[in-house]
């Protein structure tokens, strides 16, 4: 697993088996793989910076949808660039929302943009 997200509770896992223990050093939480796992956000709930960015990470198998009430008004591959956060993104790709919002994720993530509300 070349990604680990870390998750509060190991009851919120479906596969036990995915479920691993951290090194002693590390703090109590558990890691679990996400295969096929789809998480839906609003734009709405993310927080950017004093720049209007959001950087995402994700783990290997898991899908980010994005909600969105704003359009979508630019995507691509981001140039050199470092947020205001202190976030390298160069190299990220990238969705740009008419609202100002810029959300970044690695090329390898899979994030897609739905229009309409969390239901």
């Amino acid at each position: 697993m070349s990604s680990v997200g870390q998750i509060l509770d190991a009851d919120a896992v479906d596969d036990a088996d995915a479920v691993h223990a951290l090194p002693a050093a590390a703090p109590a939480v558990s890691v679990a793989t996400f295969a096929g796992a789809v998480v839906s956000v609003a734009l709405e709930d993310l927080l950017p910076d004093r720049s209007g960015e959001v950087v995402l990470s994700t783990v290997d198998g898991l899908s980010v949808e994005l909600l969105a009430r704003q359009t979508l008004v630019d995507t691509g591959v981001s140039d050199r660039h470092v947020t205001a956060s202190g976030f390298d993104v160069s190299g990220f790709s990238y969705y740009s929302f008419s609202g100002g919002l810029t959300v970044y994720f690695s090329h390898e993530s899979l994030v897609t943009v739905s229009h309409g509300e969390a239901t």
